[in-house]
């Protein structure tokens, strides 16, 4: 059947005047908030790590106002801030933070390295150098690279000496192999692939994470590349023996051990799901197990393996992300009131509704006048 013009006319006008009334309906109902303190209907799907990635940056942005993260002293720490700022790089938001960060620390580099000479203190910095796209020979007035190249290797101290490697292997700097073996040298003497922190700790499940991941960039080092593999190993039997770690800080520990365990081919994902029941109300991560207030320092390294990050692939700065519908620093009770208020939601039905019947009758209108003047020819 052929349907004359007029008519058929008035059906796409139909279709385009209702098309998008029916794409703002879907489109408000798709940008309800989800109160903050829930996940989605499935805990550890990559959309749900990404709602909780952005929820923890948002909680840890607004504890560094000024582009610094205190340390356990309560003044601000250049260590912790680096931590902190190196995860907002990995989400690729709060650039404002990010770039006070990066100006603070520019100005504290000289005292936080010890004039230069803190090995792991200068790798932590190189490491975010490379991060943020800043040039290492020239941080605050430090030449990084020279600095890693001449300082005495930590040699009891298993994390310094990760970060010495770390920052080294970034910045496509040679690691000296003394530096290798000094890091090497802090293997569990029982064979069970971990790291030590001393000769008191010979089991350090945090060591153990980072060396893993500064041994597996050498790799023209079989020895080295062994030990990485050697140290996810143990990460992934420690974590099954119990179902999460009992360490001093569980988050911290997991943030270091996702990209570990998922770069080795082990579960990584059942570290995701059990992180994400860890999760406070605010977007942060506690200190302890199971503990029930957000600590800024675990959000910093929790939220780097959360965001499929690591210390040692931790991105350069990208663009600033939109914001969230959820912002950390709502209040459910804030968001359900904005909700209320915002177009397109419950308390405006009454208001669409007068909008769909003006477009109803005009539409009518529309047809009959077609209607007619095609019955007259």
């Amino acid at each position: 059947m052929t349907i004359p013009k007029p008519l058929a006319g008035l059906g796409v006008a139909v279709a385009l005047v209702f098309t998008p009334v029916v794409g703002v309906f879907n489109g408000n109902a798709q940008a309800l908030p989800v109160p903050a303190e829930t996940h989605s209907a499935t805990p550890g799907t990559t959309a749900d790590s990404a709602q909780a990635s952005s929820r923890a940056a948002d909680y840890l942005a607004a504890q560094m106002p000024e582009g610094q993260l205190n340390g356990m002293t309560g003044t601000p720490d250049p260590g912790n801030t680096v931590d902190a700022a190196l995860a907002l790089l990995a989400t690729g938001g709060h650039t404002d933070t990010v770039d006070k960060a990066t100006e603070w620390l520019r100005g504290q580099a000289r005292d936080y390295t010890k004039d230069g000479t803190d090995a792991g203190r200068l790798g932590k910095l190189a490491i975010y150098a490379d991060a943020a796209g800043i040039d290492p020979t020239d941080f605050g007035g430090l030449n990084l690279i020279e600095g890693m190249q001449h300082a005495a290797s930590p040699t009891e101290n298993p994390f310094s000496s990760a970060l010495l490697v770390l920052g080294l292997a970034r910045t496509e700097t040679e690691v000296p192999d003394r530096v290798v073996g000094d890091l090497l040298a802090t293997r569990d003497p029982g064979g069970s692939g971990a790291f030590g922190f001393g000769a008191a700790t010979p089991i350090d499940q945090d060591s153990t994470a980072l060396a893993a991941q500064a041994l597996s960039l050498l790799t023209e080092n079989a020895e080295a590349r062994a030990a990485a593999v050697d140290a996810a190993g143990f990460l992934a039997k420690d974590f099954e023996a119990n179902g999460k770690w009992t360490t001093y800080s569980p988050a911290n520990t997991a943030g270091l051990a996702i990209p570990v365990l998922a770069a080795g081919g082990h579960d990584s994902q059942s570290v995701v799901t059990w992180l994400l029941g860890q999760q406070q109300a605010d977007g942060g991560f506690p200190a302890s197990l199971d503990g029930s207030a957000s600590d800024a320092f675990a959000t910093a390294q929790a939220l780097l393996g959360l965001a499929g990050s690591s210390v040692a692939a931790a991105p350069a700065k990208v663009e600033a992300a939109s914001p969230t519908p959820n912002s950390a620093s709502a209040s459910p009770a804030a968001t359900a009131s904005a909700s209320a208020n915002a177009p397109g939601t419950a308390a405006s039905d009454g208001s669409n509704t007068i909008v769909i019947g003006l477009v109803v009758l005009t539409v009518l209108a529309v047809g009959i006048v077609l209607f007619s003047r095609y019955r007259t020819k």
